[in-house]
């Protein structure tokens, strides 16, 4: 019985946090929004994908003429469940959705810490400019699945760590 209680504790702080920090996300709707990354569906593709937050609300809303509370409580869903967002029949680049591609150094992200990804990959916060766009997407979908959340800097246009003070 004590186990159960220290595991129910556990998992509800665990969504109190998760929610917390997709409530930031989804609220985030300036012109240099937020990255989300989601599992995507559409006639063209399916898998991960990332998108900011601004274009990902214009698209929910055209598919479904959903207010923006109702659009952040689908997408929290979604993501919550690792569930899939079914896009209509658009091309995909044209409403801001990346692909997530893996390559060689997928499996390097995979084995990094939250540390050790942005102590290689960040300076001050800003991704280093060596860093390719499809290599990019992934670390923002990576990140994304750590809690940490970004968005392209409006003075140099780079990508930068929002809620993440790097040491």
């Amino acid at each position: 019985m004590k186990y159960l209680l220290i595991f129910i504790l556990l998992v509800a702080h665990s969504c109190k946090t998760h929610c917390q920090f997709l409530d930031i996300a989804l609220n985030d709707v300036s012109t240099n929004g937020i990255f989300i990354s989601l599992p995507i569906k559409s006639s063209t593709f399916a898998g991960k994908a990332i998108i900011e937050n601004v274009d990902l609300f214009r698209l929910v809303n055209k598919q479904t003429n959903c207010s923006f509370l109702e659009y952040s409580n689908i997408i929290k869903d979604i993501i919550i469940k690792s569930d899939t967002l079914l896009v209509s029949n658009e091309k995909l680049d044209e409403i801001g959705f990346q692909i997530i591609t893996l390559n060689s150094n997928s499996m390097d992200y995979g084995t990094l810490s939250t540390e050790s990804l942005i102590d290689k990959y960040f300076h001050e916060n800003l991704i280093l400019e060596s860093v390719k766009d499809n290599e990019t997407n992934f670390i923002i979908d990576k990140l994304f699945s750590f809690g940490i959340l970004t968005r392209i800097d409006d003075d140099s246009g780079r990508l930068r760590l929002i809620n993440y003070q790097q040491k």
